[in-house]
């Protein structure tokens, strides 16, 4: 979680979590089931 919590340089200094929402509308957070 703490790594996709964390904005990225390569992602225009958003978030894994924001950048994945934009493109799917799906909010992993609330899935549970993505898990690294």
């Amino acid at each position: 979680n703490k790594l996709n919590s964390r904005p990225r340089k390569c992602l225009g200094f958003k978030t894994p979590y924001q950048v994945f929402f934009e493109r799917t509308g799906i909010d992993a957070r609330q899935l549970g089931v993505v898990r690294l």
